[in-house]
């Protein structure tokens, strides 16, 4: 995987050596600093890439190390940040680690243990997005970080599932297989202040099964004479239900649907995504009008993965992660 590294150095030689280890031996992008208002400024600015971890050997200016520090991690928390000090100053990395510093190196010291510190700090904060992606994976607490791309197409596709995110009217979601249908429907609900709140995927295709009425609408509990069984548009709650897709849910579910929305009686958002062509499907009759109407008061298309040929290596990295 290709890395950024922003490093800051007060001293000219140093920093171009170590850019030549990096860049050669490991293979990552460098960028180097001399002031800290230039580098803070990289870090800060939306139209420069974003440095995966910060090096700083800034011994002689202490103050505009730990300005670094603070301005890093105000601006991305989790970024890591490795300091570099002189051999008996030790003391000095107390308050680094205490505003955010991940890691520190003692000089004198090899350009062998300075790449082992970097690959380490990286192979560290892998391991802990990947472990955060799953968390808020699993919690409802997905946002729009977690989708990655820069296709024109696709960024359109980002601002309108943020302004989903602001509102609790439908989603209608377009889009063929592996264009990320479902991580757009996750980032729309946590995103929303439905996050938190019950996050439940339902696969359409299988709902052409028996039990696919019980499955959304719930049925009487035969272990339990007068009770029933929660379907899962009511174990939704106030949270959001995902309709994966929708063109596939037999016609007697949509109708029951469709008279749930139109009496108000169904308190979870409905987010669905389609991978057919929709127009083809209506003339057929194979889905409700009244339905399309009532689920597509936000329309976001997702650009087929063939269309955002500038994305393949951001998406392979982030697949990696």
């Amino acid at each position: 995987m290709s890395y950024t590294i922003l490093m800051f150095d007060d001293q000219p030689i140093q920093p171009h050596a170590v850019s030549q280890v990096v860049s050669q031996r490991l293979g990552y992008r460098t960028i180097i600093s001399d002031t800290v208002d230039y580098g803070i400024g990289w870090i800060t600015s939306v139209n420069q890439p974003q440095p995966d971890l910060i090096m700083i050997d800034l011994t002689n200016n202490i103050e505009g190390m730990m300005k670094i520090i603070r301005q890093a991690k105000a601006f991305k928390p989790q970024l890591p940040i490795v300091v570099v000090t002189q051999y008996g100053q030790e003391e000095l990395m107390i308050p680094a680690i205490d505003a955010g510093a991940t890691d520190f190196i003692s000089k004198p010291t090899s350009m062998e243990r300075i790449r082992l510190t970097i690959q380490n700090v990286l192979k560290i904060q892998h391991m802990n997005n990947s472990i955060s992606r799953l968390e808020r994976k699993y919690t409802g607490a997905m946002n729009f970080n977690d989708l990655v791309g820069q296709n024109k197409v696709f960024a359109s596709a980002m601002s309108m599932g943020k302004m989903a995110a602001g509102c609790s009217f439908p989603v209608w979601i377009d889009g063929e297989h592996g264009t990320g249908r479902e991580v757009m429907a996750r980032a729309i609900h946590g995103s929303s202040d439905r996050a938190g709140k019950p996050f439940i995927s339902i696969n359409c295709e299988r709902l052409q099964e028996n039990g696919g009425e019980a499955l959304l609408f719930g049925s009487s509990d035969s272990t339990k004479p007068g009770s029933t069984k929660l379907g899962r548009l009511r174990e939704a709650g106030h949270g959001t239900i995902y309709l994966r897709e929708i063109t596939n849910m037999p016609m007697q579910l949509q109708h029951r649907i469709l008279e749930l929305i139109n009496h108000n009686e169904l308190q979870a958002r409905i987010i669905c995504s389609n991978s057919k062509n929709t127009d083809t499907i209506l003339q057929h009759g194979h889905f409700s009008q009244g339905l399309y109407d009532r689920l597509r008061k936000i329309r976001v298309p997702l650009p087929p993965l063939r269309e955002r040929k500038q994305d393949i290596k951001v998406l392979a990295e982030n697949f990696m992660s």
